[in-house]
């Protein structure tokens, strides 16, 4: 009785499997990989927060404009005082207010220190911008990484129907041979030769196949996509402009690519750097305001609380 309930089993496995392996396909164009890689692409998400944290850094460096407030407070024992003569020959206790305490507060503002602050704020700025640059530059990379993935799954889908088409020839001059065989009109070796040829179409379209499988899972990571999905382009390349002009494309380049706007950003940076350096050759102007408390007052007689 288990033996034929594991056959069916079987059966409906084999008969339906799609009941029990389903995959996603997902047809999708270049433009629709690059816009999703953008939203989902875990590095993008990371850039993203840097930009963040450096902006939170630039608010954090203007606080230097702000004074400096201290506050302190202290809590104490007191004893009573034993007065002695000088030649310990006699002594005296006097009452103290046993309870004591302190409190301070003190504020400190920095006035002059060769322009020290506002250098520093515009410092946090550029790093600023380099992490917005940087995440530019991080958005170019996945999308280069994804069409790029993309084409090959193309490319792919391209050469298994030539392997195809192939083989389906290569299958029928394998029968002819075989005939010719038959009929004694060829060698064993061209038999031979028709199989192997048969064989390595087979472990090409194989390679293929692998490949393929590859190049999708790499792009279902990049896109946020479950592991299983097949991704099926849909990109119609036939009717694809050529393009303006290598000089129009050099031009753009230097104009907008975000790693020469990150050199620039950098030596801006630099010069930055040097500047701040410099104020230490300036003298540091600074205001000070404090006031204090204390209980009980012990520098005069008899102590008052």
């Amino acid at each position: 009785m288990v033996k034929n309930i594991k056959t069916a089993i079987s059966l409906w496995i084999g008969l339906f499997p799609a009941l029990f392996f389903s995959q996603e396909i997902k047809q999708m164009t270049a433009n629709e990989v690059a816009e999703l890689a953008l939203q989902n692409h875990y590095q993008l998400k990371v850039s993203a927060q840097n930009i963040n944290i450096t902006k939170q850094q630039t608010n954090i460096t203007k606080l230097q404009k702000l004074p400096s407030v201290v506050a302190s407070t202290t809590q104490f024992y007191l004893g009573n005082v034993v007065a002695i003569d000088k030649d310990f020959s006699n002594s005296t206790t006097i009452p103290m207010p046993h309870y004591g305490s302190t409190y301070g507060v003190q504020a400190t503002q920095l006035i002059f220190k060769g322009g020290l602050v506002n250098k520093s704020i515009e410092m946090a700025g550029l790093r600023e911008q380099l992490s917005e640059l940087d995440l530019e530059k991080n958005k170019q990379d996945v999308k280069f990484l994804v069409i790029s993935n993309y084409l090959d799954v193309y490319k792919i889908i391209n050469q298994q129907a030539v392997f195809n088409n192939n083989k389906k020839l290569a299958l029928q001059r394998l029968k002819n041979i075989n005939d010719f065989y038959k009929q004694g009109m060829v060698t064993r070796n061209e038999v031979i030769r028709g199989e192997l040829a048969l064989k390595n179409l087979d472990q090409g379209i194989l390679t293929l196949a692998n490949n393929k499988k590859i190049l999708n899972y790499n792009l279902n990571i990049a896109l946020g996509l479950p592991s299983d999905t097949e991704i099926i382009p849909v990109e119609n390349l036939g009717n694809k402009e050529s393009g303006i002009g290598m000089d129009y494309y050099l031009n753009l380049a230097h104009d907008s690519n975000p790693q020469l706007k990150s050199a620039q950003t950098n030596i801006g940076v630099a010069d930055k750097n040097i500047e701040i350096i410099k104020t230490d050759r300036m003298p540091t102007l600074s205001g000070f305001g404090g006031y204090s408390l204390q209980r009980p007052i012990t520098n005069r007689n008899p102590v008052l609380d």
